[in-house]
């Protein structure tokens, strides 16, 4: 946040009379994007101009908490992944619950949204980026009791007995309603998510797009992903130079990546995104090339 590691996120944060307007803007804006109004009034722990980014997370939460009458509030940003060592210090009694899924559906999912490019290549960089440094965080820095792993498709086939599970995991007695979420899913997401790229989360649990992948990969495609994760041996026309092709411009997209990320000087969330999408690093914003 303006400038300020996530690694220091125990250290007080100073905020110039410039960065707390900046802050009340963006809060506002989500507050009229998700139709959240208590958001536009978060920041008092800010308002001194000094404070640790753990106290403005837990107002937000808290003050979450209480519009919606709970208890308890999760968070289920996909990047949080890389950043497991540090939630698990900021929330010490918090659970993680990993969601693993088939790569080739989550590159599916990502040649689709608007903030990624449509390019398979790419997105499999992506994919190996949250493979490596984000699964590996996770086993490397919370402790077993405190994680829990379970699949996309284990949940979508049988989605009573995995809520089951992952209810007992988080100690929370399973309710039938919790499978009827869709009902009002639409009131806790933005406009644009909830008629895009969530537009699922409006419906029931469905295995629909379980193997949707298989239709919606090119030949060539499925042989790239398949070759690179060492996944099921791919089946296929391709002639063995068609093969070499497919890998060498893998390689050479590879090293864009790598020399991208360094330009960046990225230690954890690096993507490469669409043009006008942030890309996160370690440095400020305003230094970052598209």
């Amino acid at each position: 946040m303006f400038g300020n590691q996530i690694d220091k996120w125990s250290e007080e944060i100073f905020l110039t009379e410039a960065n707390l307007s900046e802050m009340k803007s963006m809060l506002s804006f989500m507050a009229h994007d998700t139709g959240m109004s208590y958001l536009a009034e978060v920041g008092s722990c800010a308002a001194s101009g000094s404070f640790l980014l753990r106290d403005l997370y837990e107002e937000i939460t808290c003050r979450f908490l209480g519009t919606e009458g709970k208890t308890r509030w999760g968070e289920k940003t996909p990047e949080n992944i890389l950043y497991s060592d540090i939630l698990q210090n900021m929330f010490p009694t918090a659970k993680f619950i990993l969601m693993k899924r088939d790569p080739r559906a989550v590159i599916v999912s990502m040649n689709k949204v608007f903030f990624y490019p449509s390019d398979t290549a790419t997105n499999l960089l992506n994919y190996m980026h949250y493979n490596d440094n984000g699964y590996k965080r996770v086993e490397t820095c919370i402790p077993p009791e405190n994680r829990f792993e379970i699949t996309y498709e284990e949940l979508v086939a049988n989605p009573r007995p995995a809520m089951q599970k992952i209810c007992s995991f988080i100690e929370e007695d399973f309710e039938y309603g919790m499978l009827d979420f869709y009902r009002n899913a639409g009131a806790f997401m933005s406009s644009s998510a909830s008629s895009t790229y969530n537009v699922n989360a409006r419906g029931p649990v469905t295995s629909s797009s379980t193997n949707s992948w298989r239709n919606q990969l090119s030949e060539s495609d499925l042989f790239l992903i398949s070759s690179v994760l060492r996944l099921d041996e791919y089946e296929g026309s391709l002639s063995v130079n068609e093969k070499d092709d497919i890998l060498l411009k893998f390689r050479e997209r590879q090293i864009e990546w790598i020399n991208a990320r360094r330009m960046h000087d990225c230690s954890r969330d690096f993507q490469i995104r669409n043009p006008g999408q942030s890309i996160n690093s370690n440095r400020p914003l305003k230094e970052l090339m598209p």
